[in-house]
This record gives structure tokens, sequence and C-alpha cells, in this order.
């Protein structure tokens, strides 16, 4: 496995269920697997029940 997934298969579940939240700023420091945590760089922690990891790009010159 390359981790490419194609497009259509990244479509998130019932969106309009989706009880989520933007915390811009603050950056994902580890992820505990067990306790279902993703730990944030202020010391905070955020759990969740299911995870999608993504990272952006910007385009360099």
């Amino acid at each position: 496995m390359d981790g490419w997934v194609a497009l259509d298969h990244t479509g998130l579940p019932r969106s309009d269920e989706l009880d989520a939240r933007w915390l811009l700023g603050v950056p994902a420091t580890g992820l505990d697997l067990v306790g279902k945590l993703v730990r944030l760089g202020d010391g905070d922690a955020v759990d969740y029940d299911r995870l999608l990891i993504a990272t952006g790009t910007r385009a360099r010159l």
C-alpha cells in the first residue's frame, strides 16, 4: 500500500450529521490510539470516535 486513496473514496460518511469543530493554529503533536486521543501542542487533547488524518500542501515556486 502506497498511501494513496482514490478521490471517490475520500468522502465523509453522513457529513450532514458530522459533529466536528475546527482547531485552527493548534498543531497535533501526538496520537494515543488506545485512548483515542489526539494530543495538541498547547497541552490539551481531543478525543475521537473515528479519525481522518489529512495533510495540506502549498504550492512552492
